[in-house]
């Protein structure tokens, strides 16, 4: 039976996303977070998954950051499997159908915005109008 319930992943009972969140932002360096994921591995493994924008710093300091994400996670809420990415995103806050023009590590999220077929974090930008 064990076997069985090992091999599922399930959210973790009792975790609290909202504080999670919070603790995300409060780490200094931290410009944002998305696509945040808790679950458990098995009933004593829990893991997170998450994509930080971090502010314009060294690579140094945002290895440091982290760092503290990974220490933060693990003390407060006993997740002792992080996967972390790090980002440095400037044309985040470009218009919505800009970000369709290059490799943009949001394009999947542009494309849903501009088509209307889903609100994204994006969604609510306007296409530039053209000016001659």
């Amino acid at each position: 039976m064990e076997a069985v319930v090992s091999g599922r992943e399930r959210s973790p009972r009792g975790m609290d996303l909202t504080a999670v969140h919070k603790e995300l932002r409060a780490v200094p360096g931290v410009a944002s977070h998305h696509d945040l994921h808790v679950w458990s591995i098995s009933s004593e493994h829990v893991a997170l998954s998450v994509h930080v924008v971090v502010k314009e710093q060294t690579l140094a300091e945002s290895e440091q950051v982290m760092r503290d994400l990974e220490s933060r996670v693990c003390e407060r809420f006993s997740i002792g499997h992080t996967t972390i990415q790090l980002e440095f995103c400037q044309p985040c806050a470009a218009e919505a159908d800009h970000l369709l023009e290059h490799n943009h590590p949001h394009a999947k999220l542009a494309r849903l915005a501009t088509t209307a077929r889903r609100r994204t974090p994006l969604w609510r930008r306007k296409p530039k109008t053209a000016t001659r």
